[in-house]
């Protein structure tokens, strides 16, 4: 899990449709040494794990990828610049155990990363 570890939550609230997150990077986490020392970058792969583990704060649950069906990078997410990002997400049952997640990190002014996929609770 990164939640706590490689980013922390400050602030939660609906809007609408979608749960909108206010986090923070932890600049100091080890995996910048080596993705990459001069220019830190947040991988892509964390990046969708930041997006899943804010959606199960909101299931209340753990959850699992069943498709991810989209993904698009944008920009890269450096975190001695963007230290705090707003992660939005919305979710849709399926059935009982599967939903269609559509999620996205952004700054102010920046979409870092979009991503459209189905999921399911872990049982």
């Amino acid at each position: 899990m990164l939640l706590n570890n490689f980013f922390k939550i400050s602030k939660q609230q609906q809007e609408g449709d979608h749960t909108v997150f206010t986090i923070e990077l932890i600049v100091n986490h080890p995996i910048y040494t080596g993705h990459f020392p001069e220019r830190p970058i947040v991988p892509g792969v964390c990046s969708i794990e930041i997006i899943k583990e804010c959606t199960a704060v909101v299931m209340q649950s753990p959850l699992q990828f069943i498709a991810l069906e989209q993904s698009k990078f944008f920009n890269p997410i450096e975190p001695l610049q963007h230290k705090k990002l707003k992660v939005s997400i919305k979710i849709k049952a399926l059935n009982k155990v599967e939903y269609l997640l559509t999620g996205d990190i952004k700054d102010t002014q920046t979409t870092f990363v979009s991503i459209k996929s189905k999921i399911k609770t872990k049982i």
